[in-house]
Parts: C-alpha cells; structure tokens; sequence
C-alpha cells in the first residue's frame, strides 16, 4: 500500500515537471504550417480527406507534412496548398536546390528574396 501511494505521488510529480512552461518532454513545432485557399468554406471531413489525398500522392510525412524532398513539397504546393510566408522554393532552407532554382526560374518574380520562418 505504502508502495502504490510512493509511486502515485513519484508519477504527479513526474508528470506535472514534464508539462512546466519551457521544459519536459514536447515534440517539435512545424516549420511549414501548409493552408488551402478558401479551406473555411469546407466541411472539416472535405478539408481533412483533401489535405489526406495531397499527403499521400505528395508522399509527404503524415505527423509533419513535410519531407526531404523539394519535389514532393512541390507537388503539395500545386494541389492548392500554400505556404503564409510564401512559395516553399523561395525558403531560405532550401532556396539553393536545383529543383527550386529551377521552378523560380520559371514561377518567381526577378527580384525575389527568401524568406526566412519566423519561429517564436
């Protein structure tokens, strides 16, 4: 009995550190965070199945939306999904990539600069 109560109260401490502001365990922000223009007009089931179909034929990572391919990022983009900040090739991550050189080349403005994610 004495055990179980040592190990609740081991446990709520445990746990209550892990959740303290700055500290314990917590996964990683996105850096992309991807919108789909007018998604407000869909149903959340529509806006979901969408965002589902874009993953899987993207091949992107499903927890992320991401992935270490710029032509997958690209095939996202060209489904309807956009980026606040911009288009995903003018990054300054991956701003030198020759698929991104090659889409600016084609899709971006002469004076464009990358942008950089403001992470707070």
């Amino acid at each position: 009995m004495k055990l179980n109560f040592t190990l609740i109260i081991l446990m709520s401490v445990l746990l209550s550190a892990c959740g303290w502001e700055g500290g314990g365990v917590k996964p990683a922000r996105n850096y992309y965070s991807w919108r789909y223009p007018d998604g407000w007009k869909l149903s959340t089931h529509e806006w979901v199945m969408k965002r589902r179909e874009g993953i899987i034929a993207c091949n992107l990572d499903f927890m992320s939306v991401d992935s270490s391919e710029v032509k997958n990022l690209l095939c996202f983009e060209a489904r309807g999904w956009y980026l606040e900040e911009g288009p995903v090739c003018e990054d300054q991550l991956i701003w030198d990539d020759p698929e991104c050189i090659k889409w600016r080349k084609k899709h971006s403005k002469p004076d464009a600069v990358p942008w950089t994610k403001k992470i707070d």
